[in-house]
C-alpha cells in the first residue's frame, strides 16, 4: 500500500553532502534523505529525530539500524520457534516410526498365523480323508467279518 507523505519546507532538513559544508535543518537548497519506507512508525521516528535536531543522515542511519536490530530480533525469535517446531516434528517422527514398527511386527505375526492356519487346514483335510478311509474300511469289513463269524460259529 502506498503511503502519502506531506513534505513541508521546514520538515525537510538539509543533508550533508561530500563537497558542501554541514547544513542545519531548514536549509531549502540541499537534498535530504526521505523517511524510511518502513511504515508510519519508522517515518515518525525519523521525523522525531529530525525534530530533536539530529542530522538527517544520522537520523536515517539510526532508523535503519533500529530496523535492522528489530529484524534480527524477529529472525532470532522465528529461529527459536522453528527449532521448537523441528524438535516437536522429530519427536512425532520417532513416535510414528515406533508405531509403524509395531504395525510391521503385527503384520509379521499375522503372516505367521496365516501360515500356521494353512498348515492346520491341510492337516485337518488329511485327517478327514483318513477317517473316511477308516469308515469305508470298517463298512466293508463288517459284512465280511460277520460272514466269517457266522461260518466259524454257525456250523
Amino acid at each position: 500500500m502506498a503511503r502519502t507523505q506531506q513534505h513541508a519546507a521546514e520538515s525537510q532538513p538539509a543533508a550533508p553532502s561530500g563537497d558542501s559544508p554541514r547544513r542545519r535543518p531548514g536549509d531549502p537548497d540541499v537534498e535530504t534523505p526521505g523517511p524510511p519506507d518502513s511504515g508510519p512508525a519508522g517515518g515518525a521516528l525519523f521525523r522525531a529525530l529530525l525534530a530533536a535536531g539530529v542530522e538527517p543522515a544520522a537520523a536515517y542511519t539510526a532508523v535503519r539500524e533500529m530496523e535492522s536490530m528489530a529484524g534480527q530480533s524477529v529472525v532470532t525469535q522465528l529461529g527459536a520457534q522453528i527449532q521448537g517446531l523441528a524438535t516437536t516434528l522429530e519427536r512425532l517422527e520417532n513416535r510414528l516410526e515406533d508405531r509403524l514398527q509395531n504395525v510391521e511386527n503385527r503384520l509379521e505375526n499375522l503372516e505367521t498365523l496365516k501360515t500356521d492356519v494353512a498348515t492346520l487346514t491341510t492337516a485337518v483335510a488329511v485327517l478327514k480323508r483318513e477317517v473316511r478311509l477308516i469308515w469305508a474300511a470298517l463298512f466293508l469289513a463288517v459284512p465280511t467279518l460277520t460272514a466269517i463269524l457266522v461260518r466259524f460259529f454257525g456250523s
